[in-house]
């Protein structure tokens, strides 16, 4: 249990403070306290106020941390914690689907009683859809949506994967984040299995060439052959190696298939190439990305 060094002031019974309804009707608490004799009451009060909340956050920030929030004067040190808290908040926003085929049920802790405009939702899907789906996540069942607002189609969430939705209060909907299967066309369609580059838990890489896989799914650091790619970062950030000698006209595309990119980056390795004409690598940090880059004539990556 991480210790958490800034407690409340005054909070037990009898404690000698003002009430609430002479606090609020205290003119020294807009204007200061002026010159002159002031009571213990509304010393105790401003402090008890401004000691309650901050004891409240930092011991909010220690339990998701899992770190010390000490009052040693360091401020690096308590900014450190908070940032490491939320990033493990955010880390603990993914929640398990419990419900049936088509019918995403997500449980959230404390209970969620009202979808509110722009919340977000990640849950991994227990099944894959085979058509319009709905998401419950706790206030009742609302229609799941492609981000330009289109029915799923069969396949576009598959078991086991990260689904990324957000809530819109104006059409009562929830909208994937990024581009599912059925966005990608009649090539896509078509071509139902897309090769795994990685499966993320540990089982060998599977690579199927591109004219048999006309989208690769990758959510791990690779070198690839010239193809289409979807890149999921959910897990982490991602770099891909392009070619070192590639040939003039090869063309990659990379699609940010779970919209993380502007959390955990793509990042693509030059590997001794130039990138628009720079010796650098390029990293992708804008979400919901769909990239396409070309080796030109000019024996350079180029951006399309």
């Amino acid at each position: 249990m991480p210790t958490n060094q800034f407690l409340p002031f005054a909070t037990n019974p009898g404690a000698f403070v003002m009430s609430n309804a002479a606090w609020t009707a205290l003119a020294a608490r807009l204007s200061g306290y002026p010159t002159g004799l002031l009571t213990k009451e509304a010393l105790n009060t401003a402090l008890r106020q401004a000691c309650f909340v901050g004891a409240a956050v930092s011991q909010a920030v220690a339990d998701a941390s899992g770190l010390d929030t000490l009052d040693d004067g360091v401020i690096a040190n308590w900014t450190n914690a908070l940032r490491v808290g939320i990033r493990n908040l955010t880390a603990a926003g993914f929640r398990l689907d419990t419900g049936a085929v088509d019918a995403f049920v997500v449980a959230f802790d404390p209970v969620l009683t009202a979808y509110v405009n722009g919340l977000t939702i990640k849950f991994i899907a227990t099944n894959t859809n085979t058509g319009a789906c709905t998401l419950n996540a706790g206030p009742g069942a609302i229609s799941l949506r492609r981000e330009d607002g289109q029915p799923l189609q069969a396949g576009d969430i598959a078991a086991g994967t990260v689904v990324t939705a957000t809530y819109d209060a104006v059409s009562g909907r929830a909208y994937i984040t990024g581009k599912v299967y059925s966005q990608f066309g009649a090539l896509a369609r078509l071509n139902l299995g897309f090769g795994l580059i990685n499966d993320g838990m540990g089982n060998a890489a599977v690579s199927l060439p591109p004219s048999t896989a006309n989208l690769l799914y990758v959510n791990a650091s690779t070198a690839l052959v010239p193809g289409q790619y979807m890149v999921d970062t959910t897990a982490g950030d991602v770099t891909i190696t392009l070619q070192a000698a590639p040939a003039v006209g090869t063309m990659y595309r990379f699609v940010d298939i779970a919209g993380t990119w502007g959390l955990n980056p793509m990042t693509l390795d030059r590997n001794a190439q130039t990138i628009m004409g720079f010796a650098e690598n390029l990293t992708c940090e804008t979400g919901a990305e769909d990239l396409i880059i070309w080796f030109h004539p000019d024996l350079d990556w180029r951006l399309q």
